[in-house]
């Protein structure tokens, strides 16, 4: 089951215009892809925001929804088209961690040697950690960043 994914200007927009029930309808932990060097392929991300008819601006991120019902409590992430969060950039591994969502919060899982950063540390594969809120992953070239539901509203604020 692929996780919910929107367009962080799209999430913003909704914000403003649905604002009392914004926070039901879109509870839960973020994982945001960064801007950056990635670039989605022609036609992909139109198809992930609905009604949406053109693709994102430069600079907007693409924001996965990790709270509700249909996100299962555990994650693989990779490129993989068997993972739950596919992230096609080639610098990321078919499965490059997984993700444990539980009581204690968001763990992470490495599933490779080298290519996973948590806040400047390296993760070595098989090895765990418990991600904080704000916390910044990169997966290769691509970064991302952890956010709990008031953090993100006020990152949807700015």
């Amino acid at each position: 089951m692929a996780v919910p994914s929107f367009m962080l200007s799209f999430l913003a927009a909704r914000s403003v215009t649905q604002e009392t029930q914004f926070r039901q309808l879109y509870a839960g932990p973020w994982l945001v892809w960064e801007p950056g060097s990635w670039q989605p392929a022609a036609g992909t991300i139109t198809t992930l925001v609905p009604g949406a008819t053109r693709a994102p601006t430069s600079g907007d991120a693409l924001c996965f929804a990790l709270g509700g019902a249909s996100v299962p409590r555990h994650l693989k992430v990779g490129r993989g088209s068997d993972c739950d969060l596919i992230i096609n950039d080639a610098t990321v591994s078919r499965h490059h961690v997984s993700l444990h969502l539980g009581p204690a919060g968001l763990e992470l899982e490495s599933m490779k040697d080298a290519g996973v950063v948590v806040d400047g540390q390296t993760v070595r594969a098989g090895e765990r950690r418990v991600l904080r809120w704000g916390a910044a992953l990169s997966l290769g070239n691509v970064h991302f960043s952890l956010y709990d539901d008031a953090s993100f509203a006020r990152r949807l604020r700015v």
